[in-house]
């Protein structure tokens, strides 16, 4: 279970909190190479990275570190004292935080996947390289991608197909007897392709075992 440990900071949209080496509260932008990085780092769940990703991930790892350090604003006065064995991070309701580890010889994740879920931001499971997240929060979090691009997709094939069909009913009855209409046969595959789509990504979704990587 986290614990707060300072006063509640107000978050803003399109920001990366964390609480850096000194103890203070900062923020930076979010940029592509986070984005990246942190499907790098849930592809690594099982192991599939090549190489040359590994060497991406490295590489990105130490940029962003560097970008943190130069780029990062305080947002506090407040300066929290930092203790070993804890992960500090900003909470989602915005309250600076720790999380205590779990020594390594426990083979139990050191915290929950809900909890890691809903406590832990993208950004904040990438500026804390040195403190590793439990195989079972990245699925979750893996799991919760999969959901989000399911919805997303089948909403955009939904409304594609009805755009094409409107064009080509509409094309249809405005043209004269015996004239050319237009078929948006286009559109309309399209939104077929990403209607499947997203149905391909709502079963990954749902075959995601939590429990089920040792």
């Amino acid at each position: 279970m986290h614990e707060r440990i300072g006063q509640k900071i107000n978050k803003e949209e399109g920001w990366s909190y964390f609480i850096d080496n000194d103890g203070h509260v900062c923020k930076m932008k979010e940029n592509a190479d986070s984005r990246l990085l942190s499907l790098l780092i849930i592809k690594d769940v099982k192991n599939l990275l090549t190489d040359k990703e590994k060497n991406l991930l490295l590489e990105l790892s130490t940029k962003e570190a560097m970008r943190a350090q130069r780029e990062k604003i305080i947002v506090s006065n407040e300066r929290i004292k930092r203790e070993k064995g804890y992960i500090y991070l900003i909470d989602k309701d915005g309250y600076p935080a720790r999380i205590k580890l779990v020594p390594k010889e426990s083979k139990k994740p050191f915290v929950k996947a809900e909890e890691a879920k809903s406590h832990l931001s993208t950004n904040q499971k990438i500026m804390s390289p040195n403190h590793a997240v439990s195989k079972e929060a990245l699925m979750a979090y893996k799991k919760t991608l999969y959901k989000k691009a399911a919805g997303r997709h089948i909403l955009y094939g939904l409304v594609i197909v009805i755009f094409g069909i409107v064009v080509t009913i509409a094309s249809y009855e405005l043209a004269p007897p015996g004239g050319i209409f237009i078929v948006a046969s286009g559109a309309i595959m399209v939104g077929i392709y990403y209607f499947f789509k997203g149905i391909y990504y709502y079963i990954k979704s749902i075959t995601i075992k939590l429990t089920s990587i040792k």
